[in-house]
């Protein structure tokens, strides 16, 4: 007989009504589980070594696991990695107890670890990792992986070695306690063991395999409280907001400007016959249609009102947008917002999340926004960093590519950014662009060639 209630006494309301429903499920992997919320319970109800642990486990969260395992008590832990460790520690206790964990595992492990390899799915093979260590399924799991990446199998199994130390400084009461943390409203065990668990997961799930010793020191070195976070070396996906509130502004056909022609009936631009392929010696004026300008606000910058309005007062048709991504986060926290389009000014422009991280993503956004012929700004140091905000030479090479492929003008700051855009500039100069700036010195555009480029 199955009995979740005595299970669950030592913790408080257990045999309240209704009392647990008992439903027969089979030992495969996610077919058995606890629903607090209905109070049902699925298990195996066979008398074999298999389903016997699988009903333990399922016992031991009963016993052990907070009524929700995703909420807003951590939301900066996804609720994958909150879930994967969980399971790490209701294994772990079980093993305490003297239960054969070794059984649980039924054979699709192997074959979820080599499609997770083949796919380059690292940050579900960090999760599902958590989830079977010091459990049987572990090692079919890893040896799965290294048949397709060795890097990564070795990277788990330095992640392994990591887990297996912290679990053992743990005493075993602290590991069970259910009394409830006031703070957190949770078993202390969850808190105290889970919650450091998830935050592990969450900090290496947002890194990448190393493929060297000194890597995988610093990937072990990232595990422990208060380290740094290792490099991803990839860009955060762009996860645009769309709860903002704007303003709207008055109608306006945006700001005139003289453009170049090589016809006309004014000649402004006598020297362009010296420097011109084109010969455009002729100014026309036309109806500016606004244009972009991206500006980066990492390290928590504060976007004054008053800097927007001197944008718009130059190019009432301008689309602003800000962006910065907080290191490491997996839970989808916006990391770039639309402050002033054809809607309006945004009424509360967002601060910033500490971090680049999403660089290039957001240069790829804002080239939707612009216009052909309309300029393109982006206020940046040149300072790329991939979504853990580490400095990456690769991700700063692609960011110079797109620069230089889109015509985009850099500048380092909102006033150099303002004065281009009502200036009419168009070239950029890489020794104020940071790592941008090397790979377009490295590329062969100095400022002459950039000027020249730009003016054909």
């Amino acid at each position: 007989m199955i009995y979740p209630e005595i299970a669950g006494s030592i913790r408080e309301g257990s045999m309240r009504e209704p009392l647990w429903e008992i439903e027969g499920g089979s030992n495969r992997r996610g077919d058995a589980h606890c629903d607090f919320a209905q109070r049902r319970l699925r298990v195996p109800l066979g008398p074999n070594r298999h389903d016997r642990i699988v009903r333990a486990h399922e016992l031991a969260h009963v016993r052990l696991s907070p009524d929700a395992l995703s909420d807003s008590r951590w939301p900066d832990i996804p609720p994958r990695a909150l879930q994967c460790a969980e399971e790490l520690r209701v294994n772990d206790y079980l093993g305490r107890l003297g239960f054969e964990v070794e059984l649980l595992r039924d054979g699709s492990e192997a074959a979820s670890g080599e499609q997770l390899a083949q796919s380059h799915q690292w940050d579900e093979m960090v999760f599902f990792y958590f989830a079977v260590h010091r459990t049987g399924a572990e090692k079919d799991y890893v040896r799965a992986i290294r048949r397709v990446d060795k890097d990564a199998a070795a990277s788990l199994k330095a992640i392994g070695a990591e887990l297996s130390a912290f679990l053992r400084q743990v005493p075993a009461d602290e590991l069970a306690s259910v009394e409830r943390d006031e703070l957190h409203d949770a078993p202390r065990g969850y808190v105290s063991v889970t919650i450091p668990l998830a935050r592990m997961a969450t900090r290496l799930a947002g890194a990448a395999a190393a493929n060297n010793r000194d890597d995988l020191r610093r990937l072990r070195r990232s595990m422990h409280p208060g380290s740094r976070r290792a490099a991803s070396g990839t860009f955060a996906p762009l996860v645009l907001a769309t709860d903002l509130t704007y303003t709207p502004r008055a109608a306006r056909m945006g700001a005139r400007r003289v453009a170049k022609n090589s016809s006309g009936r004014v000649v402004r631009y006598p020297a362009a016959l010296l420097v011109d392929p084109q010969r455009r010696i002729f100014g026309e004026w036309r109806r500016s249609r606004g244009g972009v300008v991206l500006i980066d606000q990492s390290g928590s910058m504060d976007l004054p009102q008053e800097s927007i309005d001197h944008f718009l007062a130059i190019a009432p048709a301008l689309t602003i947008i800000g962006y910065s991504h907080r290191p490491g986060d997996l839970t989808g926290v916006p990391n770039a917002w639309i402050i002033a389009d054809s809607r309006g000014r945004c009424a509360h422009i967002p601060s910033g999340n500490v971090g680049n991280g999403v660089d290039g993503p957001a240069l790829a956004f804002a080239a939707t926004r612009r216009r052909a012929g309309d300029p393109f700004i982006w206020v940046s140091d040149g300072q790329v960093t991939d979504s853990a905000d580490h400095p990456s030479s690769p991700l700063a090479h692609e960011c110079a590519d797109f620069v230089r492929r889109h015509r985009v003008v850099v500048r380092p700051s909102l006033e150099g950014a303002l004065h281009a855009l009502k200036n009419g500039e168009k070239s950029n100069n890489p020794a104020d662009l940071g790592r941008v700036g090397r790979h377009l010195w490295h590329h062969g555009i100095t400022l002459s060639q950039a000027a020249s480029r730009l003016s054909r």
